[in-house]
């Protein structure tokens, strides 16, 4: 069964997250276990960041291939010779005897790692619409001294709560994630708030979100793991159904 990763790039003035590239990976055996293309979400960024492109990715209509992990992807993991290694695993919730690279990859708290770029699992609802992910809160850093304290103080299967902010200065629009004592901890990574933002609100029925883990060691883009279920409208049934995540390659642009 293929495994869909996708991956954005973060603006450096701006701030704001494009998608730009999808992997997807095929079991074990196969030739052309990996393959890399470009999204439409790349064409935004060019026009509207100056994104110069994945390194070792040079053609924005080309697909790519390898029966090994291409190099970019493999820079993000872990050197296999570090003593840590398996510790490291485990605070990604990975079990370290059942490692698999696209695991490691997937991995929330792996997310945020890596010169301005983060990988992604697709988000696929099941046949009800019904969808289960988790993320790594981002932006805590942007809230305030009162915010982070009370970070400290959250528990694993606390309930936090969605907003929508219409008038967010570098988007426009985005979703704020708040404690049920109303501080500001951050917010939806962009992409999410591509999946769960339509017409001007929020479209996921029964939405919950709860702590799943906390970080309190590490950085604070790495502090709060969320727990994110809820229903998606029919029209969406995997991220691709999104105009910005369509293959450039073989739909003419």
């Amino acid at each position: 069964m293929t495994t869909t990763l996708y991956l954005a790039w973060q603006a450096s003035a701006s701030r704001r997250w494009f998608p730009v590239g999808r992997l997807d990976a095929q079991p074990d055996g196969d030739p052309s276990r990996y393959e890399f293309f470009y999204i439409a979400g790349a064409r935004e960024a060019r026009a509207a960041a100056d994104f110069l492109m994945v390194p070792g990715f040079p053609e924005l209509d080309a697909p790519y291939r390898s029966e090994k992990l291409f190099p970019f992807f493999e820079n993000r993991l872990m050197n296999r010779r570090r003593p840590e290694r398996a510790e490291y695993l485990r605070g990604l919730g990975l079990d370290p005897a059942r490692w698999d690279p696209v695991s490691e990859l997937a991995a929330p708290f792996n997310h945020a790692h890596g010169n301005g770029f983060e990988v992604y699992p697709d988000i696929v609802p099941d046949g009800g619409g019904y969808f289960q992910t988790q993320f790594v809160v981002h932006g805590l850093r942007y809230t305030n001294a009162h915010s982070i304290e009370r970070t400290e103080g959250l528990a694993v299967g606390e309930e936090l709560s969605l907003s929508l902010e219409l008038n967010n200065p570098e988007t426009g629009h985005a979703v704020t994630v708040k404690t049920a004592d109303h501080y500001l901890i951050g917010w939806l990574p962009r992409y999410l708030v591509d999946v769960v933002y339509r017409d001007g609100g929020l479209s996921v029925q029964d939405p919950e979100t709860r702590v799943a883990h906390l970080n309190l060691d590490g950085s604070l883009s790495h502090r709060v793991l969320v727990d994110f279920s809820g229903r998606l409208p029919e029209t969406i049934r995997s991220m691709d159904c999104l105009p910005q995540y369509r293959p450039i390659f073989g739909y003419g642009g």
